[in-house]
């Protein structure tokens, strides 16, 4: 969807008459599930490209040097390792970093389910930055009194059976369980949650599950997921109705591809082709790589004309602010706050 989302964001603009007259041809490059394959796109980009636009990676280390040597814009959508993150030419939509975090989440499950914090589990899937960014959500959360003790877990790739690890859980007592995963792992660990008739308390999940694919299976509803938390900073398709920068994305992510379904990792990539082109249009006839990275610094409060929180992009900081929803029969449901963002639940800690 990161594709779909950087190719509506360009068909958008081509159709109000381009840059200052300037029309915009896309370069799409797959960096596959390779830190070697990203090198190798981000040189390509360096060679053929004026700026890389509404990437992401879990293999973004690849190309972290490449781009910074040839001084091309990356106004990537969410970095999610320090090197890419780092890297003097690159600016996130959402600035993940290993270095800082957004504790409000953890927050929010401390205030509203209080019992349930020292009896945490973590799951990871060993893959690219997610054992990294699992240890640092545990690292936060056990700063504001969770306690995962013993209870984290590595799954390998190809694990075919969830279910000594479920095992494992129910008898550890646990009543919270987070993942650092792709959705399809996360579903796999529901499913054998299902399988073992166990459900602990909190099942509480980043936004990665926001996608049609984790509470639709075969086109039904996915019954292991209800009940699921799912926190995120993006606004959701589902009030499209009262979001025009929505509307206006999902018109044009269903004229570039039709029948896909609006997901977090195209908001952000939608979000990354919008401020390209404001920042390329306030620059005008003088666009250069140089100008366009001067004018990338001085942006703190870009929220991809309403489409998510105010991230500061030019300092590369992510914002506190976020919602959650909740799974029920096949469907999001906005939880907590009734409408708009929680920004009041903690700020950005060290880690």
């Amino acid at each position: 969807m990161r594709e779909a989302g950087s190719k509506a964001a360009t068909a958008a603009r081509c159709s109000g008459g381009g840059i200052c007259g300037r029309g915009i041809k896309p370069l799409i490059l797959d960096t596959k599930a390779d830190s070697t394959a990203n090198n190798a796109a981000v040189t390509q980009a360096c060679g053929q490209a004026f700026a890389l636009v509404g990437s992401m990676s879990a293999f973004d280390n690849g190309g972290a040097d490449a781009g910074q040597r040839c001084g091309i814009p990356d106004l990537t959508a969410i970095t999610v390792n320090g090197d890419r993150e780092r890297a003097t030419n690159v600016y996130p939509i959402y600035p993940i970093r290993p270095d800082k975090f957004a504790i409000g989440t953890g927050n929010y499950i401390k205030e509203k389910y209080p019992d349930v914090i020292k009896h945490a589990a973590m799951v990871y899937l060993n893959a690219g930055v997610t054992k990294s960014n699992a240890l640092q959500r545990v690292k936060a959360y056990e700063s504001i009194g969770f306690d995962f003790g013993n209870r984290i877990y590595e799954v390998q790739i190809l694990e075919p059976n969830y279910g000594p690890y479920v095992q494992k859980m129910q008898d550890a007592g646990v009543e919270y369980v987070t993942m650092v995963a792709n959705l399809q792992s996360i579903q796999k660990l529901l499913d054998a949650m299902d399988q073992a008739d166990w459900r602990p308390k909190v099942r509480d999940w980043d936004s990665v599950a926001y996608s049609p694919n984790f509470v639709l299976r075969n086109g039904q509803p996915y019954k292991p997921a209800d009940g699921s938390l799912v926190f995120l900073n993006t606004n959701i398709a589902e009030e499209s109705a009262g979001n025009a920068e929505m509307q206006l994305y999902m018109t044009w992510l269903s004229r570039v591809a039709p029948g896909a379904k609006p997901d977090y990792f195209g908001f952000y990539a939608w979000s990354a082709g919008r401020l390209f082109q404001k920042l390329a249009s306030q620059i005008g006839h003088n666009l250069t790589r140089p100008a366009l990275l001067a004018a990338v610094k001085n942006v703190h409060d870009w929220t991809g004309n309403g489409l998510h929180v105010a991230q500061n992009v030019g300092g590369k900081i992510m914002s506190p602010c976020f919602m959650y929803l909740v799974v029920q029969n096949g469907k999001f449901i906005r939880k907590d706050p009734a409408s708009g963002f929680m920004c009041n639940k903690g700020g950005i800690i060290n880690t």
